[in-house]
This record gives structure tokens, sequence and C-alpha cells, in this order.
């Protein structure tokens, strides 16, 4: 089974904070930056515990990547940046 991806981005038309699929599916939309990552995480953790590997992948408002979270997967297979 593949790991499980999320991105949290910043969309100005709304200018909310989006916790997204890889692929761009929408699993939430938050108000605050804190909120959106607190979700993001918690997600990620629930697929953890269900058996399956998960990623967060952090965005700050202009698109680049902030850091990354890893839920069971080898160090070597991803990095994490903080």
């Amino acid at each position: 089974m593949s790991r499980y991806i999320m991105h949290l981005v910043h969309r100005k038309g709304d200018g909310r904070w989006h916790v997204e699929e890889e692929g761009g599916s929408s699993i939430g939309a938050f108000e605050t930056k804190d909120e959106a990552e607190m979700a993001g995480r918690m997600r990620a953790t629930r697929l953890h515990e269900d058996g399956r590997d998960a990623q967060l992948v952090v965005h700050l408002e202009d698109g680049s990547i902030e850091t990354e979270y890893a839920y069971g997967l080898e160090p070597s297979a991803m990095p994490i940046v903080e």
C-alpha cells in the first residue's frame, strides 16, 4: 500500500488554509494555519495507527515547502525538514 500524502496550502481565493489529498481533493478548510496543521497531523496519526504510512507536507503562503511530517516511513525513505 502506498503512503497517504496530504498538503497544507493557503488559498488566496478564500483566504483560508486547506488540507488536501495529493491530487487536490479537499479534506478541510480552516481559518488559521495552526488549526489546519493540527487537523492534518491528527489525520496522519490516525492513519498510521490503522497501519498506513502517511505524510503531511506543510507549505508557506507562497507555495514553498516549510516542513514535512512523516508517519510510519523509514527515515531513509523520506527526509523530514523542520
